[in-house]
C-alpha cells in the first residue's frame, strides 16, 4: 500500500528529472537544465488540467 505504482512512476520520474538537470550541467548544457526545469512542471500541469477538463469519467462523480 506504501509503495505503489503511481507513487513509483512520480518518484521515477522526479528522480529522472534530478538526473537530467545534473548531467546536462556537469556536461555544460546549461540551458538544458533551465529548460527541463522549466518546462517538465508545465507540460505537467497541463496534462493534468486536461485530463480533469476533458475525461468522460469524471461527470459521473457527485
Amino acid at each position: 500500500m506504501l509503495f505503489e505504482a503511481p507513487l513509483l512512476i512520480a518518484a521515477g520520474g522526479i528522480m529522472v528529472t534530478a538526473l537530467t538537470d545534473s548531467l546536462a550541467d556537469s556536461l555544460g548544457y546549461h540551458w538544458l537544465g533551465t529548460f527541463v526545469k522549466l518546462v517538465l512542471p508545465l507540460a505537467g500541469f497541463a496534462a493534468g488540467i486536461y485530463f480533469l477538463e476533458f475525461n468522460p469519467m469524471l461527470r459521473w462523480l457527485p
